[in-house]
């Protein structure tokens, strides 16, 4: 339920909802909602005269009971970090390989084109 200070600022607001000036109906619905907003409320809350809603409220499922959610999470990032420490390992390689090979298909290259230029 709203204080009657808030309804009254609430209802002078409001009133400028009929004014002729866009630019004043736009303010005033922007300072509404603001208004509105600012007390953790909706629009529903106010039409029908309902309170403030609870607070939101964690709600743990049985399964979480007991898990240190730091410690889960501390253990998952060092999984991580090996797991990224193994796959740049693995592009290491795979770079060297690559290299390897180009290095192979270029002197392989040379060779046709010297072949080619004794012929």
């Amino acid at each position: 339920m709203l204080k009657p200070v808030t309804l009254t600022k609430l209802n002078r607001i409001a009133g400028m909802f009929g004014s002729d000036h866009a630019g004043e109906r736009a303010a005033a619905a922007l300072a509404a909602h603001r208004l509105v907003t600012g007390l953790g409320l909706t629009w529903w809350d106010v039409l029908t005269g309902a309170g403030p809603r609870p607070a939101h409220q964690v709600v743990m499922r049985a399964h979480e009971i007991g898990i240190d959610h730091a410690h889960a999470a501390e253990s998952r990032v060092r999984q991580l970090r090996a797991e990224n420490e193994a796959l740049q390992r693995e592009v290491k390689i795979l770079r060297n390989r690559l290299n390897d090979r180009a290095a192979q298909e270029r002197k392989a290259r040379q060779q046709d084109d010297w072949r080619e230029a004794d012929a």
